[in-house]
């Protein structure tokens, strides 16, 4: 029986499961419901590895459920080798790497064709894993959403992870100056700076405040261009470094989601806070992004321009130490999943 027709008459697959919401504990390898078989124009990917996100924890938890539709199954991005095809696009055994509404964390996963791409030649699939979600979210917020420009200043917070160094290389490919990186460690600063930040802050040692080294050391006017992963711990912060027309872009809420900052302070400087997810967008959105994406970076990827940060690569059945490395705040860039082989573990029925 060729594995095609395995996966059609097995009703299991190795994934991660939890019998309850809460900490990295509660999630478990085990036997899992194997997804439907694709419909027209989607393709089901023989998983090879999942990256590790923060809508993760936060789903876990049981605050962040995946949008209708989609599996419960933790992980919105995989990589692997297309198992079954019923799309133009692609056909079995094709490398791909895509975002998925959920069901990552898995042996298998069924996926729309438009919301993959094939996997550049000179990358492994761990590095292809960790490029869908935080590429394609840096993307977007810097082209789709803050719209910049060559000559932009940039802050950006969180810059270690996979999401901030993937902006930081973003941002220098799109002729942004300065590139003023943000993270907890001089560690992490030293290879955001190799990636192509300008400058870097270690927010854990400057006093009394990022916004007024900033503004003292590095740039008084304030910058055009902030990306926010933090939330309301550092409103005030960020408001002191926007400049005249600054784009304040949240799209994470690591330090809370209250924000209490005073109106007609934004009205002044004409500042516009603008938000953003990716993964409730509609599939007409994601399609088109992940086409903008593939037009102007996956060649980039492919000679080496832009490269892909893996932090550590831990086996499926240890999600719980990946989830646990990721709240400690310790990955510096993305933290990776290697998904057990399909050969000789679906259970047939």
């Amino acid at each position: 029986m060729n594995s095609r027709n395995l996966t059609k008459a097995a009703k299991t697959m190795l994934g991660i499961g939890q019998s309850s919401f809460g900490d990295p504990c509660t999630m478990v390898l085990q036997n899992v419901a194997l997804p439907s078989f694709p419909n027209e124009d989607e393709v089901m990917i023989a998983t090879k590895a999942a990256g590790v996100n923060r809508m993760d924890i936060i789903q876990r938890k049981g605050f962040y459920p995946p949008p209708p539709g989609y599996s419960e199954i933790l992980g919105p991005e995989a990589s692997g080798v297309v198992h079954a095809s019923q799309s133009s696009k692609f056909i079995e055994g094709d490398r791909v790497m895509s975002l998925c509404g959920g069901g990552a964390y898995a042996q298998f996963v069924t996926v729309h064709a438009s919301l993959c791409m094939k996997i550049p030649k000179n990358l492994s699939f761990s590095q292809a894993a960790a490029i869908p979600e935080a590429w394609l979210t840096a993307y977007q917020l810097l082209h789709w959403i803050a719209k910049v420009q060559r000559g932009d200043s940039i802050l950006i917070h969180g810059a270690g992870s996979g999401v901030g160094t993937a902006a930081i290389q973003l941002a220098k490919a799109a002729g942004l100056s300065p590139i003023i990186a943000v993270a907890g460690s001089d560690e992490k600063l030293e290879i955001c700076k190799a990636l192509g930040a300008t400058h870097g802050i270690n927010r854990k040692n400057v006093l009394p405040d990022f916004s007024t080294y900033l503004k003292d050391s590095i740039r008084s006017e304030g910058v055009d261009v902030i990306l926010d992963c933090v939330g309301s711990q550092i409103v005030e912060q960020n408001y002191n470094c926007c400049g005249k027309n600054c784009r304040w872009v949240v799209y994470g809420f690591m330090g809370g989601k209250d924000f209490k900052l005073d109106m007609f302070k934004l009205a002044v400087k004409q500042v516009s806070i603008l938000t953003s997810t990716l993964r409730s967008k509609s599939l007409e959105y994601r399609s088109k992004l992940i086409g903008d994406f593939s037009r102007d970076c996956l060649s980039l990827l492919e000679d080496g321009t832009l490269k892909v940060v893996v932090d550590e690569i831990f086996p499926l059945e240890e999600a719980y130490k990946a989830h646990q490395r990721m709240e400690a705040n310790l990955n510096i860039g993305k933290i990776i999943l290697e998904v057990p082989d399909t050969s000789d573990k679906i259970e047939s029925n």
